[in-house]
């Protein structure tokens, strides 16, 4: 599954844990996969609150029931 980071135009492959960069008209570039670990500075400094907590937590080794009550609680709050 992807998961958008946009506060970084990038996308996270959650099964992976790998981090591609985003085309502005969809689509992601493949060659330019980084491990979500090995994220530059520029680009962790960058990543907004909603942005860092999905990477927190896709990239746990979270139990699926716990990541849709998660997303069904985001949803509930906005």
């Amino acid at each position: 599954m992807l998961v958008q980071l946009k506060s970084i135009a990038s996308v996270l492959d959650t099964e992976t844990r790998i981090v591609y960069a985003s085309y502005q008209k969809g689509g992601y570039d493949i060659s330019s996969g980084v491990y979500y670990t090995k994220l530059s500075k520029e680009q962790k400094s960058s990543l907004s609150e909603s942005d860092k907590r999905n990477l927190k937590l896709w990239t746990k080794k979270v139990g699926i029931i716990k990541r849709l009550l998660y997303l069904c609680l985001g949803i509930k709050r906005k």
